[in-house]
């Protein structure tokens, strides 16, 4: 269930993402999560088209 594992602990953890569907699919679940993070304040700008 959503909430139950702490997440990361340490500033050195990194979360990796693992793509499973099309590349568009990938996408608009990366940009979705990018949103929400920006929207919160937390996690770091990226460009992706760099």
């Amino acid at each position: 269930m959503r909430g139950d594992a702490p997440g990361r602990m340490r500033e050195e953890e990194v979360s990796v993402y693992a793509p499973v569907g099309l590349p568009w699919q990938d996408l608009a679940l990366s940009w979705t999560a990018y949103e929400a993070a920006r929207a919160a304040g937390t996690g770091r700008e990226f460009d992706f088209l760099a």
